[in-house]
């Protein structure tokens, strides 16, 4: 939210030029909206679910991102893509092509647009896009409508077939005391097989201790249900008993507690133009198949040096149905 912070910082020079500080500020802020490239690689491995997740994915990412005025941020992404099942004994590549655009309007309205085409490597094309409003009154409530299309990625069939899902979202934060949030959202998902699904969730934290030691306690919950119809003749599958290539649980829930610690570098985040920090999150919960949930994450992001930003970000997630991994490193040159 630089644009905000900028624009924030225009009001001020407006109104009181001679305020302590603003200059230095204002430097600060310019260096952060200087024009970006970066590099990034992820690498995702879901399996489970009785077949319905199982792929393999190396994804490179060049990307470039500028920001013309405080208002307007863009940001233009070239992906190339490896599917595989986890047995990795077929695959597919993918290229992808987005342009993003980043605007505030009437300094409490953030618009997001997307835009961009999925090809396969036979040639086959699926467009996605990303539609996203939010809405802050004061310091306390946010609330957001988000519609977005993306390709099915749970198995390679779910790829090779083209499957796409459009979804749409709302949702709200509410600060209902200075350390405890409260947060909700409903979904509905329209998949290009004719299938459903509508969930909604919701999540309660506290606030144990601020930056630069930042500690919260959170509990959540989520319910989903697909329309498809027929239910699974196995109840505690957590899946249909059609041959959709995707996961598509009928009447499943699933909540956790979450512990999550982030320790900044420096106490003063505007003291530098680029401020670090290191973050990590464990979540223990159970669904409505009776199975226990384990969650991992890890985070850093630092300024190697003047100009240069690393990113790494790392996640495993284990049940008896089902397993997960992430890897996703970054570097980002600013010029």
């Amino acid at each position: 939210r630089i644009g905000d912070e900028a624009l924030i910082y225009e009001q001020i020079q407006a109104n009181h030029p001679d305020f302590p500080g603003l200059p230095l500020a204002m430097g600060r802020n310019m260096r952060k909206r200087r024009p970006q490239t970066g590099l990034q690689y992820t690498f995702r491995q879901e399996e489970g679910w009785a077949g319905h997740k199982d792929i393999y994915e190396n994804r490179a990412v060049l990307m470039g991102w500028l920001s013309l005025r405080p208002r307007d941020q863009f940001l233009v992404s070239g992906d190339h893509v490896r599917y595989s099942s986890v047995d990795q004994q077929a695959g597919r590549t993918a290229n992808e092509l987005s342009l993003s655009y980043f605007t505030t309007v009437f300094n409490h309205l953030r618009l997001q647009f997307m835009g961009g085409v999925h090809r396969l490597d036979d040639g086959s094309d699926t467009g996605i896009y990303q539609v996203m409003m939010t809405g802050v009154a004061g310091d306390k409530f946010e609330g957001y409508i988000d519609l977005k299309c993306r390709v099915v990625a749970d198995t390679l069939e779910s790829v090779a077939s083209g499957i796409n899902a459009q979804e749409y979202e709302v949702g709200a934060r509410l600060d209902l005391l200075p350390r405890l949030q409260a947060s909700g959202r409903l979904f509905h998902v329209d998949y290009s097989d004719n299938n459903q699904q509508n969930g909604y969730g919701f999540d309660v934290g506290y606030i144990f201790l601020p930056d630069p030691d930042f500690i919260r306690l959170r509990f959540a919950y989520e319910y989903m249900d697909s329309q498809d119809g027929s239910r699974t003749t196995d109840p505690g599958s957590g899946a249909w008993e059609s041959d959709r290539p995707y996961w598509s649980p009928a009447s499943y829930w699933r909540n956790d507690f979450s512990l999550y610690y982030k320790h900044r570098f420096f106490d003063d985040i505007m003291g530098r133009a680029v401020p670090g920090f290191v973050a990590c999150e464990y979540r223990l919960g159970h669904d409505s198949t009776g199975q226990a949930l384990h969650y991992g994450g890890l985070t850093l992001a630092t300024e190697i040096r003047a100009g240069w930003d690393v990113n790494v970000v790392g996640s495993l997630e284990n049940s008896d149905k089902y397993r997960a991994k992430k890897i996703m490193g970054e570097l980002v040159y600013r010029w």
